[in-house]
Formats: C-alpha cells, sequence, structure tokens
C-alpha cells in the first residue's frame, strides 16, 4: 500500500504536465519565409501556412521547456494532439500528388545518424498515380499515417489492427477512394486525435489514431546517450497552397504512461484535469 501511495504521489506531481502552457523552440521550416507553424499561446493553437505550391515543404514547433524534458528514452510517456483539416479541392498536375496535413513527429538523434517517427493526417489527392512512395496507388482522401523514416530512408513499422502497410508505413483510409485516371477531387473535413506512445520497459513507440494503435517500431537497438524531440508539425506540397484555417491543430498534451491499476488509482482520487490517453492496443 505504501507503494502504492508513493506512486500515486509522483504521478500527481506530473499532472500539470496534461494541462501547462507549453513552450516551444524556433521553428524549423523546409522552405523559411514559405513554410510556416505556428503557436498562439492565448487559444492553444497551431496554425500551418505555406504559399509555395510546387514542392514538398514542412515546418514544426520543437516542444521545450519540462514537457520537453519530460520527452525522454527513460521512461515512458504519451503525448497526443488534434488535428483539424478543412475540406479542400485539389486539383490534380498530371506529375504530382497534391498533399497537406499535421502530425505530431519525434527526432531522434544518435551517434551522429537522424531518425524521424510520426502519427499523421492528411488530406491527398494521388489519382492516375502508381509509383508515388508515400502514398498508396490511386489514393484519394484522408490517411492517417505511422512512419519512421532512418536518415530519410524509410523503415519497416509493425502494422497493428486493421491498418494497411504501404512502404513500410502503417495507415489507415479514413475517407476517399481510388481512381486510375488523375482527377480534381474534393475531400471533406478530417478532425482527428494523433497519439504517440513509447514504453521504456520495451523500448516500443507506438503510434495511434483516435486511440486506436495502429503502427509500432522498435527503439531498442538506439545506442546508449541517443536523444528525443517532439515537435509538432505541418506539411503540405506538389499544388497545395495552405493559407487560413485550413491546417489547424489543438489539444496538445503530455502525460506519463502509469500502469493501470496506478490509473484507476488515480480516476478514483478525482484528480481533476488528468487527461489519462488508451493504452497500446485499446480502442476508443
Amino acid at each position: 500500500m505504501k507503494s502504492l501511495i508513493t506512486g500515486i504521489l509522483c504521478l500527481i506531481c506530473l499532472v500539470p504536465l496534461a494541462r501547462a502552457q507549453f513552450t516551444f523552440g524556433s521553428e524549423v521550416s523546409s522552405n523559411p519565409g514559405s513554410a510556416n507553424e505556428a503557436y498562439s499561446s492565448g487559444s492553444q493553437t497551431f496554425t500551418y501556412t505555406d504559399t509555395n505550391t510546387s514542392g514538398d515543404d514542412n515546418a514544426y514547433l520543437p516542444l521545450t521547456g519540462s514537457a520537453g524534458n519530460f520527452i525522454s528514452l527513460s521512461h515512458s510517456w504519451s503525448a497526443s494532439l488534434s488535428v483539424n483539416l478543412s475540406s479542400a479541392t485539389l486539383s490534380k498536375p498530371s506529375s504530382a500528388s497534391p498533399i497537406f496535413g499535421g502530425a505530431l513527429g519525434l527526432l531522434i538523434t544518435s551517434s551522429g545518424s537522424t531518425s524521424t517517427a510520426a502519427i499523421s493526417l492528411g488530406q491527398n489527392n494521388n489519382t492516375g498515380n502508381s509509383s508515388n512512395s508515400d502514398v498508396p496507388a490511386n489514393f484519394f482522401g484522408t490517411l492517417g499515417e505511422f512512419e519512421v523514416d532512418s536518415n530519410g530512408i524509410p523503415q519497416a513499422t509493425n502494422t497493428l489492427g486493421s491498418a494497411s502497410n504501404y512502404n513500410g508505413s502503417s495507415y489507415v483510409e479514413l475517407a476517399g477512394g481510388t481512381s486510375g485516371s488523375p482527377a480534381t477531387e474534393t475531400i471533406g473535413a478530417a478532425n482527428d486525435i494523433l497519439t504517440l506512445r513509447f514504453d521504456a520497459a520495451t523500448a516500443l513507440l507506438t503510434g495511434a489514431l483516435n486511440g486506436t494503435s495502429i503502427g509500432s517500431y522498435s527503439l531498442s537497438a538506439l545506442p546508449a546517450g541517443s536523444t528525443v524531440q517532439l515537435g509538432v508539425v505541418g506539411f503540405s506540397g506538389e499544388g497545395v497552397a495552405v493559407s487560413g484555417t485550413m491546417d489547424t491543430a489543438n489539444a496538445l498534451t503530455v502525460t506519463p504512461e502509469p500502469p493501470t491499476f496506478l490509473m484507476l488509482a488515480l480516476a478514483f482520487a478525482g484528480l481533476v484535469g488528468w487527461r489519462v490517453l488508451p493504452r497500446s492496443g485499446a480502442r476508443a
């Protein structure tokens, strides 16, 4: 009983992370002056914009402060973000696949090597294209995707539940269809919750969509001294100019991942503001 109480008290100390005023480092953009990820501390809302319509762009804000320091490989944690994409009509140039969306990304640095892992929500128009390495052949619509790259090379994720695998990534088609001919498509608005969970006991990173795990990847091979940093990401490209509130996100949370019995103890304690995210494999 004493150890249970001690554990609960330790978790109470971490509760403010779930509702903290987050701080972020300087924006990192693949196309400065065009692709921009902005954060409003008043509304705690992220907004991605991009004036470029030709290449592939992205921008992200790295999480800092106490919440940023909590993201590490030494203990278990969970981070979640609600991404909101407006309805959009995406034309289809013959040699391009228009796309825009948002993601929770993890930058992994070890021995001079850089890897990224992300859970994302995106609107895509890949009609009439069977050779795109990022989007399933001829697909148009909304995708939820968990992917890992190492030095720019896609890695094989472990696909979970009803998700599918494409070029190593695990994905779920939330809406849309396929067309073998290029066509302009109107894709409906999407609002979905993205979650990254890290289990320190197994070194397993899991990506979840609306509480359902869709893919995982083991970080057990990382050498000692490896570091991780969480970021909020916006992305777009190949014919899409993102403006206004087309691509926003909110409700960022960072919480510890305690054992289930401690979750129950916290619930009975009636802690206000503690947001418990589903465990890996749980259904919303």
